[in-house]
């Protein structure tokens, strides 16, 4: 999710934060029922139930572990997580498709706007020629889509709204760990 400040991110996952310029993985969950069309044109186009904001370091630990579940169970047929491993089981009416997209954010050195007439400064320490004081740096931002795709079951997807809903409590008290 975005740091309070809006210079960075913090990982739902781990809690750190990434701030200026930095790489995340955005995880989109998408529920497929287990009775329904196979067809992934139809499962990449059906509505995001959640996105999750990942670090770098929290996406390859979860890469590990579906290369690892994926040696050991691509062979068997049966629908399973991959992050976990865990045979989902045949009575399961749904599970969730994962998009992955990979998400590079630069906000350091870029120009800033003016909030009120919209004219672009790298000196944000004096005024501008309108007068205003209040400046806004937008990041240059570039999204690579579909960088990962996975099935997941509903434990993993809880685990992580557990641990997003942790890291809003712990922005809004003001706690964070910095990377």
């Amino acid at each position: 999710m975005q740091s309070l400040d809006k210079t960075g991110i913090v990982c739902d996952y781990c809690n750190s934060t990434n701030r200026l310029e930095f790489i995340y993985y955005s995880f989109d969950f998408k529920q497929v029922d287990n009775n329904g069309p196979k067809v992934l044109q139809s499962i990449v186009r059906l509505p995001t139930k959640k996105s999750f904001d990942i670090c770098t370091l929290c996406y390859d630990e979860f890469t590990r572990s579906i290369i690892k579940n994926y040696k050991n169970l691509a062979k068997t047929k049966v629908l399973y997580c991959e992050v976990t491993g865990v045979t989902l089981p045949r009575t399961t009416t749904f599970y969730f498709y994962v998009l992955v997209s990979k998400v590079s954010v630069k906000i350091k050195g870029q120009p800033s706007v003016c909030v009120s007439c919209k004219q672009k400064t790298f000196d944000t320490n004096k005024q501008c020629k309108c007068g205003s004081k209040q400046f806004i740096t937008p990041a240059l931002v570039n999204t690579e889509d579909r960088t990962l795709e996975f099935t997941a079951s509903q434990a993993f997807y809880d685990t992580l709204v557990s641990k997003q809903e942790d890291t809003k409590g712990k922005i809004s008290s003001g706690w964070s760990t910095k990377t």
